[in-house]
Order: structure tokens, then C-alpha cells, then sequence
């Protein structure tokens, strides 16, 4: 299909089916804030796929669709993430409450929470540390493995 064939199309959703789209969201989703969301990420995605694959049968409901998924995924990251800052949040409070800071696998457990965060030069700097007081040749290989396997410049 050709990008203003795709365009065309997708105008027109817009025209014809927006808001209807935009209450579908509503009543799926719990909420205006949420919907909104969705239905710009519905048509974002919608203006990026459908000059390759073409425009689906039925446009309202690809974009209801397209859009309830992205909300849900969208709500799995942002969990996963306040998971992570809250287990960051505890294993920090661990070294510095317990006096821990000499315990290698409490640097490395943080390095990993980190990582997980997306803080490469964070968790870089802890498997430093982590790596400082190992002593162990198996421990060592491992925080260094992952050391190496941060992504560079982060």
C-alpha cells in the first residue's frame, strides 16, 4: 500500500472514528486520562504500520485493540519499574542501615537492581565495589561477565 493511500486511510479513521474509539477506551480502560493515552498511541502506531501492511478491515477496531494492548503494556513496564525501584530502595537501606558495605553480594545484588533500572554507570560503579571485595575466582567471573555486558557511554 502506498504511504498516502495509508495516510488517506488513516485521516479518515480519524474523521469517522475517533471518538468513538476514544469511548470504547473510556469504558475499557476505567478513565479519560487512560483512554486519551491509548487512542494517541493507537493512531501513532496505526500511521507507522499501515503504510507497510497495509490498512486492517476494520480500522475502529484495530485501534481499540491497538490501544487497550499498548495501555496494558504500558501498566506491565511501569510495574515491573516501581518494582524495581522499590527493591532498589530496600537493598540501598540494607547497606546503609545493616553495615553491609563490606558485603560483596549486597554492592553486587544492587548493581543487578540498577542494571534493571536502565543505570548503567551506577550499576557499573557497584560492580566495582562488589568486584573490591570478592575474593572468590567463580564470584569474580560472574561480576565481571556482567560488568563487560553493560551497554557502553550509558
Amino acid at each position: 500500500m502506498s504511504t498516502v493511500a495509508a495516510r488517506d486511510a488513516l485521516e479518515a479513521a480519524y474523521r469517522t472514528d475517533a471518538r468513538r474509539v476514544l469511548a470504547t477506551l473510556i469504558r475499557l480502560l476505567g478513565g479519560f486520562d487512560a483512554a486519551e493515552e491509548a487512542l494517541h498511541e493507537a493512531f501513532a502506531a496505526a500511521a507507522l504500520q499501515w503504510p507497510r501492511e497495509g490498512v486492517p478491515a476494520n480500522p475502529y477496531a484495530w485501534l481499540v485493540s491497538t490501544g487497550r494492548f499498548r495501555s496494558i503494556d504500558r501498566h506491565r513496564r511501569q510495574a515491573r519499574l516501581d518494582g524495581a525501584l522499590h527493591e532498589l530502595a530496600a537493598i540501598e537501606a540494607v547497606i546503609e542501615q545493616g553495615g553491609l558495605d563490606g558485603y560483596a553480594l549486597a554492592h553486587a545484588a544492587r548493581a543487578d537492581m540498577q542494571r534493571r533500572l536502565g543505570r548503567a554507570a551506577a550499576a557499573r560503579l557497584s560492580y566495582a565495589r562488589a568486584l573490591e571485595l570478592t575474593r572468590q575466582p567463580a564470584e569474580r567471573r560472574f561480576l565481571e561477565a556482567r560488568r563487560r555486558a553493560l551497554t557502553p557511554l550509558e
